[in-house]
């Protein structure tokens, strides 16, 4: 799992402090890593989205590295994981697959017999409908601080569900009922 982190900080640090400096640098040196290393989805094509300022374009520039993430940094290293003699022990991380954010809902409550091991799984989980992407793209607009309080909460706080106050237009439908 550590690896897995570090493999994510590896792919994208280095592209958003490169954006942070010139976006143009960002795109130029994305579109090497498109020819170098392909991914799902492409790196320049998100940071022009991103780079582009406009709401929608700028969700699907984040929803793009979001997708590169899970199927092509992540997935490698759990198939990897899977074809081990721990594959047993890992598989069990599944029912411990809470939830991020207070507007979503953990992962053996939306897809049961599901695995969060498998991309297409997780995809499907992080993506649904009213789900966590949709709650984080439109909290901005719903409550303009949320996002940045979420962000700010401990990992203790996280991994604990300690998510208070919550912000009630937010929440899934039957969210309260999970608790």
């Amino acid at each position: 799992m550590v690896q897995i982190g570090k493999n994510i900080f590896h792919d994208l640090a280095w592209q958003h402090e490169a954006f942070l400096e010139d976006p143009q640098l960002a795109i130029d040196l994305a579109t090497q890593q498109d020819a170098s290393s392909p991914a799902r989805r492409s790196y320049a094509d998100s940071w022009r989205d991103i780079a582009s300022g406009e709401s929608e374009r700028v969700a699907s520039g984040n929803r793009a590295l979001l997708e590169n993430e899970q199927f092509t940094i992540i997935q490698p290293l759990y198939d990897a994981i899977s074809a081990s003699s721990e594959a047993l022990i890992f598989r069990r991380t599944r029912a411990f697959t809470n939830k991020i954010h207070p507007y979503h809902r953990d992962f053996l409550v939306r897809l049961p017999t599901g695995d969060v091991i498998v991309a297409d799984d997780r995809w499907a989980w992080i993506t649904e409908d009213d789900g966590m992407w949709a709650k984080w793209t439109i909290m901005p607009t719903v409550a303009a601080e949320e996002r940045t309080r979420l962000v700010s909460l401990s990992f203790s706080d996280i991994l604990n569900q300690r998510f208070d106050p919550v912000v009630q237009e937010l929440m899934p439908p039957g969210a309260n009922d999970e608790d």
